[in-house]
């Protein structure tokens, strides 16, 4: 699950003028205005409509910078490009958003305009983010973040940390996303923000739903709430009564979720928010899903289609096309169904969302399953295979095989249909195992010690720091001292209370395996905390070059660039050191029956084989390995190559054979 759009949007800097008084008001003094104040003028209308009528504040937008042009106004100029970008941004159009408040940037940078270097830096980085092109919206938002720290702007730190959360989020670093959130949380509450305190809980309570940790989730929902409630924002509020509603749902507490669907409808209805209206129907709508009733189903999201294609908002009705599609698949109104997916594939090939289409493809392979028609199921099904499986959407991939299964099952070819329904059954074991349970320990670890701890390495001198390295040996050692000390007593009680040596052999066989277990889990997580602390290593370094800058004390400086050699000596070459010890305990016989099925792998190519039999995704070879997303999927296909593999055939589940 990710945020909606809608939620992204709520968090973009620049402010727009909604009223519609404002509007009015410029409109008058348009047709008398001349030069530079004609330009304010275009400009103002343009950010004022930007959430309303995005056609008209692009038009706006683009008038006014030929007009800033032509009277060589540059500062107007950078502005009206970036309401233009606003204006593509608003229309969805993300890749042209952050294109053109580039064009803004490069020009309040030859302005020397710090503050709005930052703004339009965070800007392009959402937009990047929207665009899911990670590591670019990473560059800019860490941009805007140095570029706050300097100018000394708590608030927009704290917006800052928020849009990083959100960055890592949608990365699915969740420990990483939490720790940013924590620390616009603390800022806010420094500077008592209520308002975007508010927002961030809510967003952590939604990580928190995401992970299936559901107490903490509506903890955190709640406290959302009562924020909103002191602040009398409806608009606000309303999304918490439908997070709330989503998370009882999940609970499987239909009651609750219905109440708190309605009482955001109720809401939304009184704003008059056609944005927030559709959500709240459709998740109404899906609350009667359960009920095997149709037509109420259907009213609610037809009601929301109804609205969402009123006010242009095409991702919204998109996603509402695809659930009412559903219902009428569930129901066997085949050719309905197919025409409202088929819509909600082709709005997902036209903005480039491949888990959408990756979604869309399974479901009308299905449909065309039921219909008979065998060519058209295998087509999209082996789509959905080949996104599912480059974009390691592993429940969608799961379910693509076990489809593809049925299809083989039915053409009479046993063979096949029994290899898809392994590799089946194969993701289905390690979906949750692997990655749920890293992503939960990692973050319950990080979410609760690292918030002290990054706190105090941001704002503690290099001395404090070196004590508390050593203050946390000493506990650590102690800690292992008195684990070693129960456990031998523990050890020596049991053997000496056994009731006969059977029992014993096979008590001991128990805690063997729970060993072996235990070692799976931890190789698994001390893996990417081992990348995690070269990460942080690095941006202590950055953090205390920067400290540099204003220490005029020759004996502090000397002392500065000690700590910094010292953190420098850290060799990831150690990392991988420990986790091939690791996983050689574990694995004893993987690299020999690697290497004697296919003798040609290099070194590189076993190292990524080792990563992948863990069961890790791109992303997180990424982090282990210090190399771009781009070069660990070339890699991956220079691997597929050399173990000969057919598309259809996943790499990570041809790996467990080993």
């Amino acid at each position: 699950m990710k945020i909606s759009l809608f939620l992204i949007i709520s968090i973009f800097l620049l402010q727009s003028a909604n009223a519609q008084s404002v509007i009015d008001s410029l409109e008058q003094k348009l047709p008398d205005s001349k030069g530079k104040e004609k330009i304010q003028i275009l400009i103002g209308l343009a950010d004022a409509l930007s959430t309303i009528n995005t056609d008209k504040a692009l038009s706006l937008g683009e008038e006014a910078y030929k007009l800033a042009h032509s009277e060589n106004e540059v500062e107007l100029m950078a502005e009206s490009l970036e309401m233009i970008g606003v204006a593509y941004f608003y229309s969805y159009n993300f890749i042209k958003a952050a294109e053109y408040l580039k064009q803004s940037l490069d020009i309040y940078k030859e302005l020397n305009d710090e503050n709005n270097e930052a703004k339009i830096s965070q800007n392009i980085g959402l937009a990047y983010l929207q665009a899911n092109q990670y590591d670019s919206s990473e560059v800019y938002l860490q941009q805007a973040y140095k570029s706050y720290v300097n100018l000394n702007e708590p608030k927009n730190i704290a917006y800052c940390h928020t849009n990083l959360g959100l960055l890592y989020y949608f990365k699915s670093e969740y420990a990483t996303a939490l720790n940013h959130y924590n620390r616009a949380s603390e800022i806010y509450k420094e500077i008592d923000d209520p308002v975007n305190h508010a927002n961030l809980l809510n967003r952590i309570a939604m990580t928190y739903w995401l992970l299936g940790i559901n107490d903490k989730a509506i903890t955190f929902a709640l406290e959302s709430v009562k924020e909103r409630e002191k602040i009398a924002k409806p608009d606000n509020l309303a999304t918490g009564y439908n997070n709330i509603g989503a998370i009882y749902k999940d609970l499987g507490e239909d009651e609750k979720a219905l109440d708190y669907f309605r009482r955001a409808l109720s809401i939304y209805q009184q704003a008059g928010d056609s944005m927030g209206i559709p959500s709240a129907l459709t998740n109404i709508g899906s609350i009667y899903s359960q009920d095997n009733n149709p037509d109420s189903v259907l009213f609610y999201y037809e009601k929301s289609l109804m609205i969402s294609d009123a006010v242009g908002d095409e991702f919204q009705s998109a996603k509402t096309r695809h659930n009412i599609g559903l219902v009428f698949k569930k129901h066997a109104q085949l050719d309905t169904a197919l025409v409202y997916i088929q819509d909600y594939l082709n709005y997902c090939s036209q903005i480039g969302n491949n888990e959408g289409i990756a979604i869309a493809s399974l479901n009308l392979g299905r449909i065309f399953m039921e219909m008979e028609n065998y060519e058209e199921t295998e087509s999209y099904l082996i789509q959905s295979v080949s996104l599912a499986d480059s974009l390691d959407l592993l429940p969608t991939l799961r379910s693509a095989y076990a489809a593809l299964s049925k299809l083989r099952e039915i053409e009479g070819n046993n063979k096949d249909a029994l290899e898809y329904y392994q590799l089946s059954s194969q993701l289905n074991d390690s979906i949750f195992n692997i990655e749920k349970a890293k992503a939960i320990s990692e973050m319950e670890t990080k979410y609760e010690t690292e918030k002290k701890e990054q706190e105090n390495i941001l704002l503690k001198k290099d001395i404090e720091l070196e004590k508390r390295k050593s203050s946390y040996l000493v506990i650590v050692t102690i800690v292992l001292l008195l684990a070693g000390v129960v456990s031998i007593a523990l050890f020596y009680f049991i053997r000496k209370n056994a009731l006969s040596k059977k029992k014993l052999a096979e008590l001991e066989s128990e805690k063997l395996e729970e060993k072996v277990a235990h070692q799976k889990r931890e190789l698994a997580s001390s893996t990417l905390t081992l990348s995690r602390n070269l990460e942080f290593i690095n941006s202590l370094i950055e953090d205390i070059g920067i400290l540099t800058e204003f220490v005029d004390n020759d004996k502090a400086y000397a002392s500065i660039n000690r700590i910094v050699k010292k953190l420098e000596q850290q060799n990831s070459d150690k990392c991988w050191e420990e986790f091939e010890t690791r996983f050689q305990e574990i694995h004893r016989n993987f690299y020999k029956k690697l290497h004697d099925s296919f003798p040609g792998l290099t070194t590189n190519d076993v190292k990524l084989c080792a990563l992948l039999k863990m069961g890790m995704n791109t992303k997180e070879i990424c982090s282990v390995t210090f190399q771009n997303v781009r070069a660990v999927e070339a890699a991956r296909l220079r691997l597929r190559k050399k173990l000969r593999l057919e598309k259809r055939v996943s790499l990570a589940s041809f790996l467990q054979k080993f």
